[in-house]
């Protein structure tokens, strides 16, 4: 009877060494590849958007701030999580200072902004044309990092150590309020935020009926 308990436990014991392992490698081949392709994907835009051709460009600049933020991701968050979840040194946990100021960033926003400046470029009014600029573009980048940032300006104040040495924010109506939170900022924040572009562009391709063409 024990032996057969102990042989049980045994193998429960290597299954779940063989579930650990198996959650290590994959988080490994997941860091690499997306450190890799991370790197290539975002050097070669820099590198694309940079161009002279496209230096008088707004859209581009859009994409060219995309881009590097983006960079700037994957070489401080994709090896940060690699240390904790397979080496198990957690930079998050190391004090709780960095904790609060570890769990703040943005590239999705961008290219939003790439949308609405594309939404104007296209416009039939002169007016609306004209914030196409790269002027618009050096106010509206530098504005968009300030207010998102202001947006997650919560997380210092509620991110704290707990006794288990782990990163976390406050628990409650905080949780509640942060899941919300990051709905919207990563999921539907952008999508909705392209949705009146979208339409419109859409709007702006249609000639209305009796309109002559030339």
């Amino acid at each position: 009877m024990s032996s057969s308990v102990v042989n049980i436990t045994s193998t429960n014991l290597d299954a779940i060494s063989a579930l650990k392992y198996s959650q290590n490698l994959f988080i490994q081949v997941w860091c690499f590849t997306m450190f890799s392709f991370g790197t290539v994907g975002h050097i070669l835009s820099i590198y694309v958007f940079t161009r002279r051709s496209l230096y008088s460009n707004p859209c581009a600049k859009y994409f060219l701030a995309s881009a590097i933020a983006g960079l700037i991701v994957v070489y401080t968050l994709v090896p940060l999580r690699l240390l904790q979840y397979v080496y198990k040194i957690d930079a998050f946990a190391s004090s709780d200072a960095m904790c609060r100021i570890l769990s703040w960033t943005l590239p999705s926003w961008f290219i939003v902004l790439a949308c609405a400046d594309r939404v104007l470029c296209s416009s039939s009014s002169a007016t609306i044309r004209a914030w196409s600029n790269i002027r618009v573009v050096t106010r509206a980048t530098p504005l968009t990092i300030l207010i998102v940032g202001l947006a997650y300006v919560h997380i210092p104040f509620y991110s704290r150590l707990n006794t288990a040495s782990s990163c976390v924010g406050t628990s409650g109506t905080y949780a509640t309020f942060v899941g919300i939170f990051n709905s919207f900022i990563f999921s539907m924040g952008p999508p909705v935020s392209d949705g009146p572009e979208i339409y419109l562009y859409a709007a702006s391709m249609f000639v209305p009926l009796g309109t002559p063409i030339s």
